[in-house]
């Protein structure tokens, strides 16, 4: 296994889940302790409490590069790529809950695409990133959060940073949920590497889309 490859697998294992099991509870960043049920809902322990997170002014738009659309099989949500950056790569065991999976062709960094049909809500998503983040790597932290309005869309953006097997690894994602259903868009690399790295991931990030209801017939362009 060559070095680019056991990074993929060690930044993997066992960090991008969305499974949630039927009434359990957790204790949010800020310690608040939150109930979730298994249909994607979820509530505050005791109180009520509606909290948003920071939105960016700026409006974010899909690089003309990105022309190869990537469509998920189980919601409505699409990414643009640019195959001459970017290629998919087949799923591997460390990636069962990806429905894609992609490497930068210089090898620096990877993206997931982890799709669900249940609409859950912001706050919750972000909790279960950190839960689940947790369970491969206990010091993982937010690092930057805010919401961001990507090709007309919102989406959270949370970077993260955590330790596994003694290398740190940084994170860096687009997260939406809603009635096309949920997505988890990250890209990752080790931490050393990301700064010189976070502006091509920000560029595969924004090529992130909901596409049209299948259901609804298109006008033809005259």
């Amino acid at each position: 296994m060559n070095k680019c490859s056991l990074i993929l697998v060690l930044a993997c294992s066992g960090l991008f889940s969305l499974t949630i099991n039927a009434q359990t509870q957790a204790v949010t960043s800020t310690g608040e302790t939150v109930t979730l049920y298994e249909n994607g809902t979820w509530e505050y322990v005791g109180k009520k409490k509606d909290r948003e997170a920071l939105i960016n002014s700026s409006s974010f738009t899909k690089n003309p590069g990105a022309s190869f659309l990537v469509k998920s099989k189980r919601t409505n949500y699409g990414l643009y790529i640019d195959p001459t950056k970017w290629r998919i790569d087949k799923k591997g065991e460390n990636e069962s809950d990806a429905e894609y999976s992609f490497n930068f062709k210089n090898g620096s960094s990877y993206a997931v695409m982890i799709t669900e049909k249940a609409e859950l809500s912001f706050e919750l998503l972000k909790e279960a990133a950190l839960v689940n983040g947790r369970a491969a790597a206990p010091d993982i932290a937010i690092v930057e959060e805010e919401y961001r309005i990507v090709n007309n869309n919102k989406v959270l953006l949370l970077q993260l940073k955590g330790t596994m097997k003694g290398l740190s690894f940084s994170y860096y994602g687009y997260y939406v949920t809603g009635q096309s259903g949920t997505i988890q868009l990250i890209s990752f690399t080790t931490s050393k590497l990301f700064n010189e790295t976070k502006k091509e991931m920000e560029i595969f990030l924004n090529g992130l889309i909901i596409q049209p209801d299948v259901s609804v017939t298109p006008v033809s362009k005259m």
